[in-house]
């Protein structure tokens, strides 16, 4: 079994993986990928964060739907309620 991690990601959208990178990732049965934030369409953030990092479902859905083997993903950062509990 081949497992391949990947932390501290961040993109607002979906990121353009070159073929190489994209082929080696593909060649894991496991994809696993530590996203830089939280998941949700709000935009206003607390007010004592001067940066906070927020993903869109949809862009997400496109970022996994780029790997033939199985992503997973996992939200375990210090950014994690940067938008509030």
């Amino acid at each position: 079994m081949k497992i391949a991690f990947a932390g501290d990601f961040f993109s607002k959208s979906v990121p353009n993986i070159s073929k190489s990178l994209l082929s080696k990732i593909n060649e894991c049965d496991y994809f696993i990928v530590n996203f830089e934030g939280v998941i949700t369409t709000e935009n206003k953030t607390r007010d004592d964060k001067s940066t906070a990092f927020n993903f869109d479902i949809e862009n997400i859905k496109l970022f996994f739907n780029q790997f033939s083997n199985t992503p997973i993903l996992f939200l375990c950062n210090n950014h994690i309620y940067d938008f509030g509990t």
